[in-house]
């Protein structure tokens, strides 16, 4: 039979994965910040930046390159933030109806949360690693763009002087 620290215990790494849950929902807010200004600036701008091309001949296809990496990564943002199904710990209505005309001890009582709660963890766990994946690709298609942003800038510098 379960005890109250086992339970206890138990409802810690639930709460854990909910947390995990949180703060992926802030990172993905944040990448999408990012992206969205990023290709903003080039989807709205790209006429502005014609003349810096030009100027300091970089090619067009650079540019080109950083927006469909930017578009990339907005879509596996987007991705990551689209509703996901997180379990709860249980129905509260089911486990009245099936009580039956004598509530069970507090330690079968317990047994039946713990296998609750670990159902529950498990699955918010996989959603939250599909998620985490989701977001690293985002970040490192986000890093790939900003590499060859510093790309164009070597290349203007270099075809400058």
């Amino acid at each position: 039979m379960a005890t109250e620290t086992q339970y206890n215990f138990f409802k810690a790494v639930y709460e854990e994965e909910n947390e995990r849950y949180t703060r992926l929902g802030n990172r993905a807010t944040l990448y999408f910040s990012i992206i969205s200004f990023f290709l903003g600036t080039i989807i709205f701008k790209f006429s502005d930046l014609k003349p810096f091309l030009a100027l300091f001949h970089v090619p067009t296809a650079l540019y080109l390159v950083i927006g469909l990496l930017f578009g990339l990564s907005l879509i596996f943002t987007v991705c990551g933030i689209i509703v996901r199904k997180y379990e709860g710990i249980c129905d509260l209505t089911d486990i009245i109806r099936n009580m039956g005309a004598h509530a069970p001890t507090d330690a079968a009582f317990l047994d039946d949360r713990i296998i609750d709660l670990a159902v529950a963890t498990k699955r918010n766990k996989a959603q939250n690693g599909r998620v985490a994946m989701l977001l690293k690709c985002s970040a490192y298609l986000i890093l790939g763009a900003v590499c060859v942003q510093f790309v164009v800038f070597i290349v203007a510098l270099a075809k400058r002087m």
